[in-house]
């Protein structure tokens, strides 16, 4: 987990002066993944060498967590009522995602709730 001062340069909560670049800015910048990929300083060859979905939703956790954005998953939700939300206040931005949903779906559901 990161610090305050970390959490506060890697978004943009429009605090008193600071115009640090977000995730939602980063997006913007880039054509939708590359965007994001390069925000989180994640290339496509990492990204292929994730051996299955679980180790792939494990680096973009780690990679959000690097930028300041808190992950956390919820437990006896179904899916079917929640897959995942966010919540953008500063200092420290979380997404949370369902931990009964699939892997591949909470890679989905986090870069979503970006």
């Amino acid at each position: 987990m990161l610090g305050t001062n970390a959490a506060a340069a890697a978004y943009d909560g429009g605090a008193a002066g600071t115009q640090v670049q977000g995730p939602s800015r980063a997006a913007r910048r880039g054509s939708g993944g590359r965007g994001v990929r390069d925000w989180l300083g994640m290339s496509l060859q990492t990204q292929y060498g994730w051996k299955d979905d679980g180790q792939g939703y494990k680096g973009w956790r780690g990679n959000f967590e690097k930028k300041g954005v808190l992950g956390f998953q919820s437990t006896g939700v179904p899916v079917d009522e929640m897959r995942g939300f966010s919540i953008g206040e500063f200092p420290l931005p979380a997404v949370v995602v369902n931990g009964r949903d699939a892997y591949a779906a909470r890679s989905f559901s986090l870069l979503h709730e970006l």
